[in-house]
């Protein structure tokens, strides 16, 4: 990765979550939580897994407890924890997180949303990271199936779904030319 500006990113959002600390007189809430959790995202996008993870841990707990689980908010912060678990290679935990909040979006909202397809897209990605092909080949289907229905046919993340779906088929074709 290409460093660039992280030192500086870094810099301003520790400052960030400082200053939403102060305001929050370190008590739990929702915009101290979010500084934490994007201070978790830039750590996690250079590779800093282990303060990626303490950050974002803190902040899903910190919303859970401020908005409770089944807020979208709160399940996004979570799903960003099941990634830096996927990153450091604690599947099982990644896999329950995943799971976990893809239950929660079936029982509390209609499955034809964003956040439901990215739920099943990095579940999928899980799967075919530990080798689970046939899973992760359903849930792709379905990842595509709801960009279609919620994004429509013409739409760039449908598109984008389908090269997913069809680079999927490719790297494990065994008819090849």
């Amino acid at each position: 990765k290409n460093l660039g500006e992280y030192d500086f990113a870094e810099e301003c959002l520790i400052e960030a979550v400082q200053i939403r600390k102060t305001l929050a007189q370190g008590q739990p809430h929702p915009d101290y939580a979010m500084a934490l959790d994007q201070l978790g995202k830039l750590r996690r996008e250079v590779g800093n897994y282990a303060t990626s993870l303490e950050a974002t841990s803190k902040a899903a707990a910190m919303l859970e407890e401020t908005h409770g689980f089944e807020s979208l908010k709160c399940l996004k912060v979570y799903r960003n924890l099941a990634e830096v678990h996927q990153h450091l290679k604690n599947f099982n935990k990644a896999e329950e997180l995943f799971l976990k909040i893809r239950r929660r979006l079936e029982e509390n909202t209609n499955t034809e949303n964003h956040e439901y397809a990215s739920t099943l897209e990095n579940l999928a990605n899980l799967y075919e990271q530990i080798g689970d092909l046939r899973r992760a080949e359903v849930l792709l289907k379905q990842f595509v199936e709801v960009q279609r229905q919620v994004r429509g046919i013409e739409h760039s993340e449908y598109a984008g779904a389908l090269r997913d779906l069809g680079n999927f088929y490719m790297r494990y074709a065994t008819d090849a030319l």
